[in-house]
């Protein structure tokens, strides 16, 4: 599901991110969507390969940061 989010939202991955407040409203909600998932989530494999690919970060903390829910 994560995947399918990003890619409708962002199109292709775009290595490195720009700024969180540089993103859309649309991607914004869908990085915020995946930072706010729950910790257990955050021990997935393929979460964080998908994560890295798209170059958000693969640190649950970190991920929040990026999105301003620290």
């Amino acid at each position: 599901m994560a995947e399918a989010a990003l890619r409708l939202a962002f199109g292709t991955p775009a290595v490195p991110l720009p700024r969180f407040a540089d993103l859309t409203p649309a991607q914004q909600r869908t990085v915020r969507t995946i930072a706010e998932l729950p910790p257990d989530s955050w021990r997935w494999g393929n979460l964080l390969e998908l994560l890295r690919a798209w170059g958000l970060p693969t640190v649950h903390d970190e991920c929040r940061r990026y999105a301003g829910l620290a």
